[in-house]
């Protein structure tokens, strides 16, 4: 199993909530629903713009990985539980 390039790891359009246990485990993720709800959250191209990212490998520097350690943490500490 491929867990594809690592530039999609970060990029939080492509985490977001199903409905149900159904729709994850069930319907294998609902991947046709779940491909129109990404289109009408952020518009024509975004499967493309993902599909690149998960076939592009990026060398992440120190600097990045801090940024972006720094950036979910503070996200973390603003959160409502």
């Amino acid at each position: 199993m491929s867990l594809g390039g690592n530039a999609l790891w970060y990029d939080l359009r492509n985490l977001n909530c199903q409905c149900s246990f159904n729709c994850n485990k069930n319907l294998s993720g609902n991947l046709t629903n779940y491909a129109i709800f990404l289109e009408k959250k952020y518009g024509t191209g975004i499967l493309q713009e993902l599909d690149r990212l998960y076939r592009t490998y990026k060398m992440w520097t120190r600097e990045e990985l801090l940024e972006k350690i720094a950036w979910f943490e503070k996200e973390l500490e603003n959160m409502v539980y």
